[in-house]
C-alpha cells in the first residue's frame, strides 16, 4: 500500500466499490429490519472473501456499512481475528513462537471488537508512515494518529495524551485521558490521574491533588473488572509492569504524597474517598452492564458522530 493521506485512503476506487456491493445490498437490508438466517449466512461467506483492509476502509467511510459489520452473528468472526492480533497468540495447528510469552488480545465490554480492529488498523497506518523516509510522507502520521485514538485504540490515546502533556495543552491531554478511562478503566483511570497529577503541578491546586489521587484509587478499586482491558491496553503486560515503565514504582507513597499535597490525611483517604472511589465504581461497571443489554440500533448516534468526525481531521 503506498503512502497516502487520510482523504486519499478512505477514497474508494471503482472496482473496489463493485466488489463491495453484496455487503452494501445487507446494510440496506438491515437498516429494513432484522436480517434472516439466510441472509446472516451470506453477511459471514462475504466477511470471509473481502479484504480487510478494504473492509475497514470502507466502514470508516460507510455509517449503515459499519453498523452491518457489528452485526451479532459476526462477533465471533471478528473475536478471533482480534484475538489473532495479539503479540502471541496460539494458533491452530501452530506453537506459539518460542521464547516468548503467549499473548493474545480479548473481546471488552466497552468497546465493539470491530472498533477494535479499525483502531489497531488505522494505528498500524500511523506507525507506517512515521517510519517512511520523506518527510512529506511522515507528515501525514499524525491525523492516522488522531483518528486510532478516536476510534478508542489505547496506545493511540495515550500517545496523544503524553504528546499534549509534553506541549502543555492540557485540556487536550485531559480529553485523551477521559477517554481511556472511559473506555479502558484502569489502564486509563492510571493515565488520567497522571494527567490531572501534572494540571495540579502546574497550577499547585489541591483541588486537583485530590482528585488525581481519586483517579488513582478507582484505577486500583476497577482492576478486578478490567482484565480484558488491562491485557489489551497494555499488550500483555501486568499493571505492576506497566506502572514502573510509566515511572509509577511505588502506589502507597504516592498516595500518601498525593495526601499530603492536596492537604488531607490518610485516616480520611481511608474512609471518606475510598468510600466515594467504591461508589464511581459500582456505578462504571453498572453502567457497562446496562449498556451492554441494551445495544444501540442501526444507524446510532454513535455510528454518525464517527462519521461526523472524519471531515475535521487533518488531512
Amino acid at each position: 500500500m503506498p503512502y497516502q493521506t487520510l482523504q486519499q485512503f478512505l477514497k474508494l476506487t471503482t472496482a473496489e466499490k463493485i466488489s463491495l456491493k453484496p455487503l452494501l445490498e445487507l446494510s440496506e437490508a438491515l437498516e429494513q429490519g432484522r436480517l434472516s438466517s439466510q441472509e446472516q449466512v451470506a453477511l459471514a461467506s462475504e466477511i470471509e472473501k473481502i479484504d480487510f483492509a478494504l473492509l475497514i476502509r470502507a466502514a470508516l467511510g460507510n455509517p449503515k456499512l459499519n453498523t452491518l459489520c457489528k452485526h451479532p452473528s459476526l462477533n465471533d468472526i471478528w473475536n478471533e481475528k482480534w484475538r489473532l492480533c495479539g503479540l502471541n497468540p496460539p494458533r491452530t495447528g501452530e506453537p506459539p513462537q518460542a521464547g516468548k510469552p503467549i499473548h493474545e488480545y480479548k473481546p471488552q465490554s466497552t468497546l465493539h471488537t470491530f472498533e477494535l480492529l479499525k483502531g489497531i488498523f488505522v494505528y498500524g497506518q500511523y506507525k507506517r508512515h512515521l517510519k517512511a523516509e520523506e518527510d512529506k510522507f511522515r507528515a501525514y502520521a499524525p491525523s492516522y494518529l488522531q483518528l486510532a485514538a478516536y476510534l478508542g485504540y489505547f496506545p493511540a490515546l495515550s500517545g496523544l495524551c503524553k504528546q499534549a502533556l509534553a506541549k502543555k495543552s492540557l485540556k487536550d491531554a485531559l480529553h485523551y485521558a477521559l477517554k481511556a478511562a472511559e473506555l479502558y478503566w484502569t489502564p486509563g483511570y492510571f493515565l488520567l490521574a497522571i494527567t490531572t497529577y501534572t494540571l495540579a503541578a502546574q497550577d499547585d491546586n489541591e483541588s486537583f491533588y485530590q482528585t488525581a489521587l481519586l483517579q488513582l484509587i478507582i484505577a486500583e478499586k476497577l482492576m478486578p473488572y478490567a482484565d480484558d482491558m488491562i491485557n489489551n491496553a497494555y499488550q500483555g503486560k501486568s499493571v505492576a509492569r506497566a506502572l514502573v515503565e510509566a515511572g509509577l514504582t511505588d502506589l502507597i507513597g504516592l498516595k500518601q504524597e498525593l495526601a499530603r499535597l492536596a492537604g488531607v490525611s490518610m485516616s480520611w483517604v481511608t474512609t471518606t474517598l475510598y468510600k466515594q472511589a467504591t461508589q464511581e465504581v459500582n456505578k462504571i461497571v453498572a453502567e457497562t452492564s446496562s449498556s451492554n443489554k441494551n445495544e444501540d440500533s442501526p444507524g446510532s448516534k454513535e455510528e454518525m458522530s464517527e462519521m461526523e468526525m472524519l471531515p475535521r481531521l487533518s488531512l
